[in-house]
This record gives structure tokens, sequence and C-alpha cells, in this order.
């Protein structure tokens, strides 16, 4: 794994998101709830062939995780989705769902989450997918 390419993916994945949130933060504090979700992959934390992109996901599900311990008692919601396998650049065409498909399933997620949720890292849910099911994904 070359150093340029984990220092890449720690920036994008992880580095990115905690300066995003850290900045909208204090106006967010003034709202009664706030629900924030981190774009993951459920393989982030397992052992497809991309070193740099699992440790930076696993690293996000761990910065997401530690804001939802320290802002539970103001209201806050943080959790990590997996948006599933989509036909992009990376996914490539044999992924499972279009964008369109994963978007409206993150969409319809957050619009529909509880508390319960916080900390949680989560799987879409797709009507009659095996794949994606709501569940919490271990990591």
């Amino acid at each position: 794994m070359a150093r340029a390419d984990l220092s890449h993916q720690l920036s994008v994945n992880t580095i990115g998101p905690h300066h995003l949130i850290r900045t909208y933060l204090p106006e967010k504090l003034k709202s009664s709830s706030t629900i924030y979700c981190s774009m993951s992959w459920a393989e982030g934390s397992a052992f497809a062939p991309m070193p740099a992109y699992n440790i930076s996901k696993a690293v996000l599900n761990a910065l997401t995780v530690q804001y939802a311990l320290s802002y539970t008692d103001e209201g806050f919601t943080f959790m990590a989705i997996h948006p599933g396998w989509l036909r992009t650049d990376m996914g490539g065409q044999d992924a499972d769902l279009s964008v369109e498909e994963g978007a409206t399933a993150v969409w319809e997620m957050v619009s529909s989450c509880t508390q319960t949720q916080n900390g949680q890292f989560m799987n879409i849910h797709i009507p009659g997918s095996e794949s994606y099911t709501w569940d919490i994904i271990p990591w």
C-alpha cells in the first residue's frame, strides 16, 4: 500500500467528513435534532483488495461512533450507511444498483431514522433484495 494512497483516502473519506462536521456543528447545536450520515462501505472492514480505501472507511465508522457518543444528549443521530454497490466509475457496470436507487434508499433511511440508529452502521433497504435488508452491519 502506497503512503500517498493511504494519505489521499484518509483525507477524502475521514478527514474531510470530520472537518465538515466540525464546521457545521456549532450551528446545528442550536437545532432540536440533527441527523448526520456518513457514506461508508460494507466491505470497508473486510478483505477486498483495496487496503487504503478499507482503512479509511473503517476509520470513518469509528469517527461516526465517537460523534454519536459525544452528542447523544443534544439529540443528534450519527450513523454510517452502506449505500449499496452502485454503478459508478468505482462500482462498475456489474454493480447491483443504479446511483438513483442507492440515493433513494439512503434518503428513505435518513427520513425514517430514529435515535436507535445512533452510532450504528446501517445497510440500506431495497424491497425484495436479500443483500439490502436495513440491517445493522457489524464492523
